[in-house]
């Protein structure tokens, strides 16, 4: 049993830690319901009290100097063990806080009501209590009133959890924004760089294409000025040929004609001779 009630306490502290509530500033919401406590039960001492560990720690507060107090001697410890709200007609009377030192010393408690702070999931975190200096008993409308008051706690207290968790999601919906912005930027990025490359190859390309078709110019020109200086060593040998077997100014064969053809008509008699000297033999 005391296993099962430690895992327990265990697992409730937990809960507890989960709304970051402990040691927190004074807030309206909760100042406001301490007030209304003590207003609708006519008490002197009002408190919203959450069980630590060791401690019991005051979220707010009316007729109490002290923030927290130790949870052994804390009544709000006993609260928290039963699902109904907790009444001590007179302490002094009651065999577990009669020789309480907050009984017997300062702030000398006699009555105590205290009402439990269930969480939707069944963690009790804590009490709303009051106290007074003087034993008395609260009427069923009080009571009624304690213990709406205590839900009103452990919904400011969802209030507080819900609030932290859409911060929470609201940061990793940045974050994941930030992300998505930064593989948008990379796109970006890399279709400019694909852009520039593709350009650069265009560029290049270009460049290759204009420099092949200028070079083509150059050697077609170069063709054409060839066959210009061909055709002029031979229109050129042709008058030198002319000039070598004609009279300049008759323009008829002159002597080195007449002796080129000459020598090729002799030429020809000799061939037509020999061809001939064979036959004659035979005759």
């Amino acid at each position: 049993m005391e296993a099962l009630r430690s895992v327990q306490e265990t697992a409730r502290v937990t809960k507890l830690y989960d709304y970051k509530i402990l040691d927190t500033a004074p807030e309206t919401a909760y100042d406001a319901i301490v007030f209304l406590a003590t207003h609708i039960c006519n008490a002197p001492i009002a408190v919203i009290s959450l069980l630590d560990t060791h401690r019991q720690w005051f979220k707010a507060k009316i007729g109490l100097d002290v923030c927290e107090t130790s949870r052994d001697v804390s009544f709000c410890a006993h609260a928290i063990l039963q699902p109904e709200i907790l009444v001590v007609p007179d302490a002094l009377e009651d065999p577990r806080f009669c020789d309480n030192p907050l009984v017997t010393g300062e702030p000398r408690i006699r009555f105590y009501a205290g009402s439990p702070l269930i969480t939707p999931d069944g963690y009790t975190l804590g009490t709303l209590c009051i106290i007074d200096h003087h034993p008395r008993v609260l009427t069923e409308a009080q009571i009624e009133a304690l213990k709406a008051l205590s839900r009103q706690v452990v919904a400011q207290l969802e209030l507080k959890l819900s609030l932290q968790e859409l911060r929470r999601e609201m940061g990793e919906r940045r974050q994941l924004e930030a992300s998505q912005q930064g593989l948008i930027n990379l796109n970006r990025e890399l279709e400019s760089l694909v852009q520039q490359r593709t350009f650069d190859l265009q560029t290049s390309k270009t460049d290759l294409e204009i420099r092949v078709q200028e070079r083509t110019l150059e050697l077609t020109a170069s063709l054409h000025r060839l066959q210009e200086v061909q055709a002029e060593l031979i229109q050129r040998e042709a008058m030198l040929r002319h000039d070598a077997l004609h009279d300049r100014l008759t323009g008829l064969p002159n002597r080195t004609q007449f002796l080129h053809r000459l020598e090729q008509t002799i030429q020809r008699s000799q061939k037509k001779q020999v061809i001939n000297t064979p036959f004659y033999s035979l005759i």
